[in-house]
């Protein structure tokens, strides 16, 4: 910790005039007597008479085929030249006598390092400001980090996070990937995340092949992606995958016809081959891969297992997904017959064997449906229990997943996912039901996913609150709300309450303006309309519906009040917003009776809003649940 407060102190700070945090603020011994014109005139000076004459230079520095007469007392600010330099000085100079001019050499094998970042870091050291237009802020910033230069490291990572949009989210991806800047690197993939999770499935839907496999595959299974439901996620995987395996194919074929190409070549592309095949079983084919396939209908869930079929995967996560929607359905019944608000180990599940019979009988169907290799009639995109789109479609060349034509997907070459392009094998056998598996416990089940959306988030008024359309999920209903408030604060700034609401399918659905929580999370009174929900698709049947209506559900968890674990996540374009948890050794929630909700009044400043909200110039919020039961 010495040394890098030392490192950081050497360097100095970017005030304008060029001296140091603190130079003017006094210390140990009382203030300081601030001389601005005379530092002012010392920096001219230094920077012309040192860094653009060279007078007095008592070293030369070289790099890239140009060299800078410099001065040590000024290169030492730097990191990198202070250990250089200290250690020369210890030393007869090599090349004369005492005072002699030393001689550094900069051998940096970094590629993103040019000539003029280098000179821009040196110029930097006596004054100098660089320019940090983006396309000078790479290869700065790697500059700064080979020189130690911590302080330009932060400034140039402000100005690649600023420039993340869809036109340079792929390339700043692979920059942070393939280079290891310490935390520097690290604030940029974070701001690439947030905005990959808030419009990969919509607006930067055409991207995604290009992003690095390894970003790809943990974008894709993350709870933080903005993705409507588990069905449209699942479609998003596969479109991807498909795309990136036609790329592939192509470069291999035209790999083939070069009768001069290298064999290192053919071999990286037989590697990359491997890795995407990998990517694909793990995705897909999975029980902890991408999806969570026990929140599809019975009828997507057909047409899945088609799909998994002719890709050649394996499908133990589609029967996997089958039989936890009958195992969750027993066990919130059983919890709901014996009045449990939380679930206990001693809670009988009667129907257990009756369970296993069902998922049995509804696998063998799903094996019926793949043997018949004819999905036309399955309807994919939710069945009767499938949900609404929203009715505005996006802009942007890609397809959205939430409204209007989606593109059509690319057919996988050469026989599928879980084929190799070479040498296809037969495809996997169809993995049985767990009967006699012993019951589970609710936290043991997948967690559920859905996503929503609110427009006109500026336009919400104090005490004004916008509710998302409800989904279903064991038994239950769900939704989100945000709600505007001016009395939360310390210091009276506006806040954003970010909620979830449960209610029992039986119940009547909460009028809009009707009380909220009483309480300091809980939601207040609210009314008007104005968001979306764009997911849910659920276990055993889901579907979404306006809270003002009824829809008809699977089965009903009779409960007034349930405990569960979640989180409310706001992706955005630099950061990302994490509310809650759902980890195990997390406290519980124990949700209040509709219309009740929980969450945060504070979650968001309004005067804050500005990274989350996007798309129109009243902003739109996208806001990720996840829910697991207790």
């Amino acid at each position: 910790m010495a040394s890098a407060r030392a490192d950081a102190e050497r360097e100095g700070a970017d005030t304008p005039n060029g001296t140091r945090d603190g130079d003017a603020a006094g210390g140990e011994n009382g203030p300081a007597l601030p001389f601005p014109a005379c530092s002012g005139s010392l920096l001219t000076h230094l920077q012309k008479k040192g860094w653009e004459e060279g007078a007095f230079s008592d070293v030369t520095v070289v790099a890239f085929g140009c060299e800078y007469a410099l001065h040590r007392l000024v290169l030492c600010r730097a990191p990198y030249f202070d250990a250089v330099l200290g250690e020369r000085w210890q030393q007869k100079p090599a090349d004369g006598a005492d005072g002699a001019a030393l001689r550094v050499e900069l051998n940096i094998d970094d590629p993103n390092v040019d000539a003029d970042a280098v000179k821009a870091a040196l110029g930097y050291l006596y004054g100098v400001q660089p320019s940090l237009e983006p396309t000078a802020a790479l290869p700065l910033l790697a500059a700064a980090a080979f020189l130690g230069l911590e302080k330009l490291c932060a400034r140039c990572t402000e100005s690649i996070v600023s420039d993340v949009s869809e036109d340079t989210v792929v390339g700043y991806v692979h920059f942070a990937e393939e280079n290891h800047y310490g935390e520097h690197g690290e604030n940029v993939r974070q701001a690439c995340w947030g905005y990959l999770c808030r419009g990969a499935s919509v607006e930067l839907r055409a991207l995604l092949p290009s992003l690095p496999l390894q970003t790809l595959v943990r974008l894709l299974a993350s709870d933080e992606l903005w993705v409507p439901s588990e069905h449209d996620r699942y479609e998003l995987v596969l479109e991807v995958l498909r795309q990136r395996r036609a790329n592939l194919a192509e470069t291999l074929q035209a790999h083939s016809e070069s009768a001069g190409a290298p064999s290192e070549v053919g071999d990286e592309l037989r590697g990359a081959e491997e890795k995407e095949l990998e990517a694909a079983r793990q995705l897909l084919g999975e029980k902890s891969g991408a999806v969570a396939f026990s929140h599809m209908t019975h009828d997507q869930l057909l047409g899945v297992r088609i799909e998994v079929d002719e890709e050649g995967l394996p499908h133990d996560a589609v029967s996997d997904g089958l039989w936890e929607q009958t195992a969750l359905r027993s066990r919130v019944e059983a919890c709901a017959a014996q009045g449990y608000e939380k679930d206990r180990p001693n809670v009988q599940a009667s129907e257990a064997s009756a369970s296993a019979d069902a998922a049995a009988e509804a696998l063998s169907k799903l094996r019926v449906a793949g043997g018949d290799g004819d999905a036309a009639g399955n309807d994919t995109d939710g069945g009767s229990g499938g949900l609404p789109r929203p009715a505005s479609p996006r802009s942007g060349g890609s397809g959205d997943g939430t409204g209007g034509d989606r593109p059509k997907m690319v057919k996988s070459p050469s026989g599928g996912l879980g084929r190799s392009l070479s040498a296809m094998p037969s495809g996997s056998t169809l993995g049985g039901v767990p009967r006699g598996a012993a019951p589970r416990p609710l936290s043991a089940f997948p967690p559920f996913r859905f996503s929503v959306e609110f427009s006109n988030v500026r336009s919400v008024t104090n005490g004004q609150s916008q509710h998302s359309e409800e989904v279903f999920y064991a038994g239950s209903l769900w939704k989100v709300s945000v709600q505007a408030f001016n009395d939360e604060d310390p210091h009276s700034r506006r806040t954003l309450g970010l909620f979830l609401h449960r209610r029992c399918p039986v119940e009547s659905a909460p009028a809009q303006g009707s009380p909220g929580g009483g309480h300091a999370h809980g939601q207040g009174h609210g009314h008007g309309r104005g968001g979306r929900a764009v997911g849910g698709a659920s276990s055993s049947g889901g579907a979404s519906a306006a809270a003002g209506g009824q829809m008809p559900v699977p089965y009903v968890d009779t409960r007034e009040r349930v405990y569960a674990r979640y989180q409310l996540i706001c992706p955005a374009a630099g950061s990302l917003m994490v509310l809650g948890s759902i980890q195990p050794d997390s406290k519980e929630t124990h949700l209040p009776k509709a219309p009740k909700g929980w969450g945060w009044r504070t979650a968001l400043l309004f005067e804050e809003l500005e990274q989350f909200l996007f798309l129109t110039p009243e902003g739109t919020l996208r806001v990720v649940a996840v829910v697991q039961l207790c």
